[in-house]
């Protein structure tokens, strides 16, 4: 019975060799493994009389995610832990122990129905830890974006093309520095999360030099009245 199999830890030691991240992660997105994944998975998905995975590659890639999160989850969770992340950790040991337990019905018994279940809850819990993570993601890129504009406007001033910045080379220098993250910026946001996503990194932008603007006004009205 599952109670039987090894736990996570004992699957680290007895069933796969690699032990570090980085290892792992290359064996896992290697073509030949995905394609190995995508026959096995299609072959239990036959046994429990289920059509084939609809994306095979996709499948295989968040089946092989469960054993990265059991043997990595330092790693992989890389954020502090949320109720999303309890729940996938969980989602994925499950998978792992059913996975066993279908290697060992090949000779036993048919399981598959069992296994499916938890690739398909396993699923669910993946897809919905990676959408979680990609909001907080691109939460944080956003956030780098207004940082490091309020910086430069702290600097330089409202007009970053002002006389006394362009001709200040260590200014002229931050200001590009500035253009060339802010493009680096936008096309991680916009992989990540489309023409939204860089519509809602322009907003914060522009918010944020419209809260220096206005206090940047406030602070010449006062001293024009001391």
């Amino acid at each position: 019975g599952g109670e039987d199999l090894p736990t996570p830890e004992g699957v680290d030691r007895d069933y796969l060799a690699y032990k570090r991240f980085e290892e792992c992660s290359a064996v896992v997105r290697r073509p030949s493994v995905l394609r190995a994944t995508s026959c096995l998975l299609q072959r239990v998905a036959q046994r429990g009389g289920s059509p084939p995975p609809g994306n095979p590659a996709r499948e295989a890639r968040t089946f092989l995610a469960a054993f990265m999160i059991v043997l990595h989850p330092e790693i992989v969770m890389s954020r502090k832990l949320k109720a999303v992340e309890e729940v996938l950790q969980e989602e994925s040991s499950a998978l792992v122990r059913a996975f066993l337990d279908e290697v060992v019905a090949e000779r036993k018994g048919n399981r598959a129905e069992e296994f499916e279940g938890r690739l398909r809850s396993h699923r669910a819990a993946f897809e919905t830890w990676k959408k979680d993570d990609a909001a907080a993601l691109e939460g944080d890129l956003i956030k780098m974006a207004r940082d490091l504009t309020a910086s430069v406007l702290a600097k330089c001033g409202p007009d970053l093309e002002a006389r006394h910045v362009t001709s200040n080379p260590d200014l002229r220098a931050m200001v590009e520095a500035l253009g060339n993250d802010r493009r680096l910026l936008t096309s991680k946001v916009k992989s990540l999360a489309g023409v939204e996503g860089v519509q809602r990194m322009e907003e914060a932008v522009r918010s944020c030099v419209a809260e220096f603007e206005e206090e940047y006004r406030r602070k010449v009205s006062e001293r024009g009245r001391e």
